[in-house]
């Protein structure tokens, strides 16, 4: 659950002040992500393991 937040909190949700995610503030990222990104990276890391 906290994985979840985490990537929510820095890069889907758009910041006032930066006027994007933090992700792409610190060049992590060129995009906004959605939550369906979230989905399946969480999902091609249950297929490695």
């Amino acid at each position: 659950m906290m994985l979840i937040y985490f990537m929510h909190y820095n890069f889907v949700r758009i910041y006032q002040t930066l006027k994007m995610t933090p992700a792409m503030a610190a060049n992590v990222t060129p995009k906004l992500w959605e939550m369906a990104d979230i989905v399946n990276v969480l999902e091609e890391w249950e297929a490695v393991q």
